[in-house]
Formats: C-alpha cells, structure tokens, sequence
C-alpha cells in the first residue's frame, strides 16, 4: 500500500511538473509581443535616421530606441516579390507560377503561389496561442498567400461610432477644419489597428501587421503637409493636382507624349516626401498608445517597407524598374525586449531573414525551411557581408523579360534577358554608388565569379520552382487568382 502511495506521489508529482513546465513556457511565449510595421515604397535616404531631410522625428526616435540597419535590402523591387521573401524567408521565385489564363499573357506572365501546405511562422505562432492579425492597405502585400495565418481586422466602416470616438479621443485626433478628404480617410484606415492595441488582453501575445500604403503613388499628402512644400508653380507644364493623380491617369500618360523635366520630378519628389511626414506622424500615434498600455517595453517593433521609389533616376519613376540601390536598398528598424539601443549594423541583410529572426527573438519551434537566415547575432556582433541575391520582378510588361541581380563585396551585377539577349551590368557601390558606371568590360574576374554565383542560385531557384509546383493543390484556381491580382494591380495603376 505504501509503494502504491508513492508510485501516485511520483505520478501526481511529474503530471503537475509536465504542466508548470507547460505553463511555464506559454507564459514565456507570452511576454513578448510584434508590431510589423510597412509603409509601402518609402526610400530611406529621406529619413531623418538615415541622413535624409524628411522631418520624421517619431521615426527616428524608434531607432534610437533600438537598432537600425543601415545595408538592409528588399529581394525585390515590387510588392508582390518582396512580401513573398518578407513573410516566408524564401525567396519570390521558388513559387513563381505561370499564369493560367489565355489571353493577354503579355501583361503579366507570372506570378507567385505559396501552397497551402506551407506551415509559415505566422501559423506556428497562432498555434502556440498568438493572436494573428492585419491591417493591409495594400492588398498586393497578400496576393501570393503569403500571408496564411493572418486574420484581417476589421475595416473603419464596421467600427461601432463609440469604438471610433474612443480612438479619436486617445490620440487626440482632429482634423483641423482640413477640408483634404484624404486626411481622413488615410488616418481612419488605422483607426481599428490602434483599437485592437487600446482593447488587446494583457496577457494575450500577439503579432499585428500594419501595411501602409502611403507613401505609394499617387503622391496625394494632406493639405496640412502639402502646404509645406515650396514649388515655383510656373516651372510646372501641368497645374499642381496633376502632380496627384494615379499614376496611368498624370505623369506616366505624360511621358508617353513628352520628356518629364527635372522640376517635374522635384515637385513629385516633395509630395512624396509630404507623404513620409504623415506616415511619421501615424506612427506617433502606434507608440502613444503602446507606451499607454504599458506594452512597449515587451513588444518588438519593427519598421521597414517593401521596397523603395524612383525620381527620374535611371529614367525611371516609381518602382517597376531594375535593381536600381533606390529601389532594393530599404530602412529597417527594430526595437523591444533585448535589442541594443543606439546601434547601427553596417552587415548587409535582407529581408529573407525576418522570418527566421522572429523565430529565434519569440523562441518558436517553428520547423518549415526557410532560405533565409537569422540576424539575431548581428545585433550583439559584427559579421562579414553575406552575398545577396534578388529576384521577382513579375510585372514586367513584355513577357520576354527576366532578370535579377546579386551584390558581393562591394560590387552589384544585374542581369537581364531580353528576347533571349543577355545584358550584364556590373558596379562599385563604393566608388559609384549612384550606379552610373557599368564596369563589366574592366573587370573579367570580379564578372566570371559573380556570374558562376548568379548561375548557382538559378539552379537552386529552378529545383526549388519544380518542388514547389508539384505540391500546389490541384484544386487551386491560379486564373482566379491573378484575377484578384490584376485588379489590385490595375488599381494602383500598375495595369492599364
């Protein structure tokens, strides 16, 4: 009777440890909380953190607060590149597919899929009892299913008046009589993000994205940071509005006709730069209300963007060009729990390694494989620079162009196939970091190497392509897929 007793002692006893090991560690995974912050094409040489001459105060006070990057890059220079590698710590092309609808392939030949039988960092997270949520204001940023484990919250039409009115009175919100409708229906578009983080449980962990699509064309800032910009109006061969309207409606209709002048591109630039203003400004109001529920401090915040914004560099506007620095070289800044204040890594990253980052910062057991890999130890350490390679430009408007580039040491080569011609352009970012300089035919070496590298990882991308295509489910509609994804297109005037 006596060894019965203490053979249930041992049980009851380990029974009760297995379950304070248990909660234990759900309340570990507990005391941390992500803010995912995009606000979609911001360049960051316009950022006060960066050396730029945006007034962004809120934005540079973040990085202070914890660690900046100042060599982090996108995979890509479109979103709907960019976002794949962002939120699978893949790269875009391992599940590049071809579209499958008949006619006008030309627009868009491929496009990207991620199956639904990928377990991605975001469903292992709300399986170890996170709430998962976003707030997209660029649906693009989802089209591929890269963002499985996701829930939308709710938009500012289905806010009750009261929830509206409380978020209003906490961030001292007026419009200042502005008669600019687009101050407001920008501002409400974060209204239910700031009141999930004003309502959210103490206790409950949770990863909440916010996509801005600010300061995404058309440039249309509020009057209040319009106003701001100084402009010679009799410079401008359009009247001012012109300047803010989509893209296939202004400026790029115009350059169909005309050469785009030099102030054009100034003015376009200054709108731009109004729009990073309000995005600042937005962003005070995400730390406001953090700092007033007392979860900053076990919250990591992170900051960056998808991609950045050509102004007549290269020829080019907007972001549906080359690997041009403007346009992959990106900010990214992250704040919270165990993340050094004040530091700057110089170590090159790119955003393939967010994912496999806040696995290890949030202590995730989290076993899909992913390309990328953790900077973690980039915050305490100092490492070499890593080749980068970059990939996805799937909205090229003829279909009989490909490309992508790798940077290694201080050179970039970009590569480009067009009717089956190859170009190859090689740069210094160090002596020519504005890229004007194509050195291919001076330096043989330095081009063989990173051309054996760049023919590497297209076999890796080609054996990656055909295992993902033989796991898509059959029953996936791919034609109705790009549907959904050439309107969302079409409607930020990437399609006529």
């Amino acid at each position: 009777m006596k060894k019965h007793c203490l053979l249930l002692s041992a049980i009851l006893f380990i029974i009760v440890l297995e379950q304070s090991c248990r909660d234990g560690s759900r309340q570990n995974s507990r005391e941390y909380n992500v803010v995912f912050i995009v606000a979609d094409a911001l360049r960051c040489d316009v950022l006060g953190c960066y050396g730029g001459d945006v007034a962004t105060p809120n934005i540079d006070k973040l990085a202070a607060s914890g660690t900046l990057f100042e060599n982090f890059y996108s995979t890509g220079p479109v979103t709907l590149s960019s976002s794949v590698a962002m939120f699978t710590g893949n790269y875009s092309s391992f599940y590049k597919v071809m579209n499958t609808r008949k006619k006008k392939v030309k627009k868009f030949k491929y496009s990207f899929y991620v199956n639904d039988d990928e377990f991605l960092l975001a469903e292992a997270l709300k399986k170890k009892g996170f709430a998962v949520f976003m707030d997209l204001e660029n649906n693009i940023a989802a089209c591929s299913n890269n963002l499985q484990g996701f829930e939308k919250l709710k938009n500012f039409k289905e806010m009750t008046n009261e929830e509206i009115a409380r978020v209003e009175q906490e961030i001292g919100f007026v419009d200042g009589g502005e008669t600019d409708i687009k101050l407001i229906t920008n501002y409400h578009n974060m209204f239910s993000f700031l009141h999930y983080l004003m309502t959210v449980e103490e206790n409950q962990p949770f990863i909440l994205l916010k996509w801005f699509l600010d300061p995404h064309s058309p440039y249309n800032p509020a009057e209040k940071f319009k106003r701001k910009i100084s402009v010679d109006p009799t410079r401008l061969p359009e009247n001012k509005d012109f300047y803010s309207k989509p893209a296939s409606k202004s400026i790029e209709l115009a350059s169909r006709k005309r050469k785009i002048l030099d102030y054009e591109h100034y003015y376009l630039k200054e709108l731009y730069k109004a729009e990073v203003e309000s995005i600042d400004e937005r962003i005070g109001f995400i730390v406001q209300v953090l700092k007033k529920r007392k979860l900053l401090d076990k919250t990591f915040f992170i900051f960056t963007t998808d991609h950045g914004e050509l102004f007549g560099e290269h020829g080019q506007r907007q972001h549906r060009g080359f690997y041009y620095q403007p346009l992959i070289h990106i900010p990214f800044m992250i704040s919270g729990p165990g993340i050094p204040k004040g530091k700057r890594v110089q170590t090159r990253v790119s955003h393939l390694s967010l994912m496999p980052t806040l696995k290890e910062l949030l202590q995730v057991k989290h076993t899909n494989n992913m390309e990328g890999t953790s900077f973690k130890g980039l915050l305490t350490a100092r490492k070499s620079n890593p080749l980068l390679y970059f990939d996805g430009t799937p909205n090229n408007r003829r279909a009989n162009i490909s490309s992508n580039a790798l940077i290694m040491d201080n050179y970039k080569l970009m590569k480009k196939i067009e009717n089956q011609t190859i170009s190859l352009t090689l740069h210094n970012l160090e002596t020519d970091p504005d890229e004007n300089i194509n050195i291919a035919q001076n330096q043989p070496k330095i081009l063989k190497k990173m051309v054996d590298n760049l023919a590497v990882f297209n076999e890796r991308i080609a054996e990656k392509q055909q295992l993902n295509l033989s796991k898509i489910n059959k029953d996936v509609n791919l034609s109705k897929k790009w549907q959904t994804t050439k309107k969302e297109l079409k409607a930020l005037g990437y399609l006529d």
